[in-house]
């Protein structure tokens, strides 16, 4: 469940202020126990990628940048030198 979560931000599909379900309702509609949607809840607040609002639920808090560590760098393609060109 955690990482569903972390998924549907980085894909974009949740952003920074959506609700997340009461942890009854995704564990009703998810086949997973409470406490694994607890547990997985509080993981996402502790890393600062949900919050909780006491009576109003838990919210996506920020964007998670995971992924960012895994894309290759932005750095131009070296310059080729072509066959009919002189060097310089």
């Amino acid at each position: 469940m955690e990482q569903l979560v972390r998924d549907a931000i980085a894909d974009g599909v949740l952003v920074e202020g959506d609700q997340l379900p009461p942890y009854r309702v995704a564990a009703a509609t998810s086949g997973l126990s409470i406490h694994t949607i607890l547990n997985a809840y509080r993981a996402l607040i502790v890393d600062g990628v949900v919050g909780s609002v006491p009576g109003d639920g838990y919210f996506i808090a920020g964007p998670v940048r995971y992924r960012d560590f895994f894309a290759p760098p932005c750095e131009p393609p070296p310059a080729s030198v072509s066959a009919g060109e002189p060097r310089a």
